[in-house]
């Protein structure tokens, strides 16, 4: 739900979020980037990445936009990496 006064973009990301995550609501195992996510060498991610595919079948990512993410997608999210390179 947008609050009253909120701008055409606060609107449209928070109905993007809530689409979004209603997408992905019933996929195994979502996978939210962020800079302040936790930190994985490849080694590591490509080992968390078997046991998902392993266990769940789909893994998604979700990168968020100038906004972040809306709170829907940080509910829906599974996981949380860092997106920093």
């Amino acid at each position: 739900m947008v609050p009253d006064g909120a701008s055409d973009e606060q609107a449209m990301w928070s109905a993007k979020g809530s689409n979004s995550s209603r997408r992905f609501a019933r996929q195994p195992r979502i996978i939210r980037l962020d800079p302040d996510g936790r930190d994985l060498t490849s080694p590591q991610l490509a080992t968390e990445l078997q046991e998902w595919l392993g266990d769940f079948g789909d893994v998604a990512f979700l990168i968020g936009g100038p906004l972040g993410f809306a709170p829907a997608v940080n509910t829906a999210a599974h996981v949380t990496l860092t997106s920093r390179a």
